[in-house]
Parts: C-alpha cells; structure tokens; sequence
C-alpha cells in the first residue's frame, strides 16, 4: 500500500464511475512455527457458531495468535490492509456498518480466519483474511464504468515495479467493446524503505503527517468495529464517526 502505485490507481478512480462494491483478500500459509502457540487441529472442531480449535502450547509461543500478545490474530495483521484498501477505494472514508464472521479461532480468542462485509450508503464491500491458505493479496475495486483489480496490494512481490488492471466489459450487442489496460509502476526503492524515509521526514519535521494520522485512526475504528461484530456472532455494527477535533 505505501508505494507509488497507490497515487497511481488514486488518479485513475475518478474515471471508473460510481465505486459500487470492493473485494479484498489477503492471508498466507502459516508455518508450524508461527502457528505453533495455538495450532489449528482441523479433526477437532466444536458446533460453536466459530468453529474452537484444540490448542498445542510450545516452550515459546510465537505473540502472533497470543491472547495476550495480539488477540486481533488475523483482524491485526492483514485485516488492517484490508479494511484500509477498502476505505481507499470509497475515498477514505467511514463505512456506515460492518458485520464479520471469524471462521477458526483458537481457544484463547484469537481469531485466525474471518470474513466480512463492510458498508457504504452506495456501496459494498467484502473482506477475506486468514492464515490457512498460500498467500493471496488481491484487490478490486468495482465502478460503473470500469473495474481496477491489482495483486500484492499489502506489499508487492517485486521491490522494483508492480502493476494495476483497468478493465471494461462492453455489451457485444450493442457495438460496445471491452478494454483491458495494464499499468507498470517503477518503484525507486522498496516499500519498506519508503515506509522509513516518510516516518523519517516526519520525525524531522517535527511532527506527524495530519493525514496518515487521520488515516491510522480511521482504519482503527473499522478494526474495532469488525472485532466486535465478530465476537457478537456477525452482528451488525455501526461505525462511529472519529471527534471532529482529533
């Protein structure tokens, strides 16, 4: 997300009409190891609404499905990128609700896979995270005239370019043809050296970026939001809105 093809596909949205829904999937295969604090046991499944999974306690558990480390599991760590692509795409703003089902959790509450739905007035969204599955990062955002999908949107594969898919689907029976254009994007540097340069700069400003401050706060609100629909079974949850003084 913090590279150069985000400014990219920014100028392109205005030119897809009306944003109607957003997908956006990420996860990646856990190892043994990074799995091994609560591992899944898929044979022993409970009829919970979210399936608890036996746990197999190591020497040293890794903090990642730790209860007292991070219990937002798979919600904290690709669920961010997800939910902030999706307010991306709907212009950086607020959903008005979420609802969300966390698929496996392990029996100290940290979710390890989820999916959901998030809300617009004219728009929605849809999410799929986890730690069960090869790596996936992909992203589309659906407009009325044209769709942008790209891969890697978390971070991408290659540190020096990466690549973003306008596409339009024209009626043959009405003379309309269809377009596919893919955009390469140079990266200077690697994402996470661009990440370090902007806090960098920030530092020695002396303060923070006002924007990504708002951003940070905004994406944690929809976070808090989807852990709590998640936690009461899928329930509907609205979203506050942030202090208009922040």
């Amino acid at each position: 997300m913090h590279n150069e093809r985000l400014a990219e596909i920014e100028a392109v949205l205005p030119t897809i009409g009306e944003v109607r829904r957003v997908t956006a999937c990420a996860g990646f295969a856990a190892s043994d190891d990074f799995m091994a604090g609560d591992a899944r046991d898929i044979r022993a499944r409970s009829p919970a609404p979210h399936r608890r999974l036996r746990r197999v306690r190591p020497a040293h558990p890794l903090p990642g499905v730790q209860a007292d480390a991070d219990p937002l599991g798979c919600l904290g760590d690709v669920g961010w990128y997800n939910l902030r692509t999706i307010m991306f795409a709907n212009g950086w703003e607020l959903p008005t609700y979420v609802s969300a089902h966390a698929l496996d959790v392990n029996d100290e509450g940290v979710p390890l896979t989820m999916a959901g739905v998030v809300g617009y007035e004219s728009s929605i969204s849809t999410f799929d995270i986890g730690f069960d599955a090869p790596r996936a990062q992909l992203a589309e955002i659906v407009g009325k005239k044209a769709t942008i999908s790209w891969d890697g949107f978390i971070g991408p594969d290659d540190p020096t370019t990466c690549s973003f898919t306008v596409s339009v689907t024209g009626d043959p029976f009405r003379g309309q043809e269809s377009s596919v254009v893919t955009t390469d994007v140079a990266l200077p540097m690697t994402q996470a050296a661009s990440t370090v340069e902007h806090l960098s700069l920030a530092i020695l400003g002396g303060e923070p970026d006002p924007f990504w401050a708002e951003i940070m706060l905004k994406t944690q609100r929809v976070v808090d939001a989807v852990q709590k629909s998640w936690q009461e079974d899928g329930r509907k949850v609205l979203v506050e809105p942030l202090a208009a003084k922040m």
